[in-house]
């Protein structure tokens, strides 16, 4: 989901009417534009100091991602919901420790499968949330 996200923002950013396939690998992505298809593979690079263990920015990233999830995990298992979440935005303790209430006091067990919702914390930091698909 996240792949496909940055996938369509690309071709709104570059002004292009792209038809992206369903999501799937090697490449993620088959992509057709008019007459023309072409495969599309989303990867990640992370740059900064590297050592034995990889890098240090894909070792934040990883350790970020853990956070989140744990977060989603914790609002499933309040609510018997499937979240799929992506949290922009400073992830300290302080921004963590809301974002499960902000949640709850959605009542997303009322939203409709794949309802999308920005939960805006008023501290820059918006948190977007979708219902996630069964």
């Amino acid at each position: 989901m996240h792949e496909r996200f940055l996938v369509e923002q690309a071709a709104k950013r570059l002004g292009r009417a792209w038809h992206i396939g369903d999501d799937r690998e090697n490449p993620d992505f088959l992509v057709t534009e008019g007459d023309q298809h072409f495969g599309l593979e989303v990867h990640e690079i992370f740059t900064g100091e590297q050592d034995e263990s990889g890098s240090s920015m894909k070792k934040l990233e990883s350790n970020k991602q853990k956070s989140i999830d744990e977060l989603r995990r914790q609002y499933e298992a309040a609510t018997d919901v499937k979240l799929s979440v992506l949290f922009v935005g400073d992830t300290d303790a302080k921004n963590l420790a809301t974002v499960v209430p902000a949640l709850l006091a959605e009542n997303l067990a009322s939203k409709a499968l794949g309802d999308h919702l920005v939960i805006d914390q008023n501290n820059g930091s918006p948190t977007p949330r979708n219902k996630g698909y069964a």
